[in-house]
């Protein structure tokens, strides 16, 4: 019989709120084998997919590695933010990898002296074709 706890949900760092909502489903339902066998494989799907996130947003990039990256100064990459030209996608403030693509070709048009006002221009026509 598979038998989970609030414990060893919390030792896999798992405290979403669907593993909650199916721990508590398991309350009285330990009779039946097959009910056990759908929540096994729920709380197993739940597990792997934190362990892709939380993988996918280790590789995800701090302020720092973003402008030394794509040679962005501190200071240009808080006025690219304050246009919302180049953006966080984290609550902590990380950047996806993706982004040192867009961070070159904004110093670019920077380096090419454009305005931040033009590079917004630049960048609404440029996503209308």
């Amino acid at each position: 019989m598979l038998h989970f706890t609030l414990l060893d949900v919390s030792r896999l760092f798992l405290f979403t709120t669907d593993a909650k909502n199916v721990l508590k489903n398991l309350d009285n339902r330990w009779g039946d084998e097959r009910i056990n066998e759908i929540y096994y494989r729920r709380l197993t799907e739940i597990v792997e997919q934190e362990e892709r996130k939380r993988e996918k947003l280790s590789k995800y990039l701090t302020a720092d590695d973003l402008c030394r990256q794509s040679g962005l100064t501190k200071e240009e990459l808080e006025k690219l933010g304050e246009y919302r030209l180049l953006v966080p996608d984290t609550k902590e403030g990380k950047y996806r990898p993706k982004l040192v693509g867009w961070g070159k070709k904004l110093r670019k048009e920077l380096s090419n002296e454009c305005t931040f006002d033009e590079i917004k221009k630049w960048t609404k026509e440029r996503w209308k074709k």
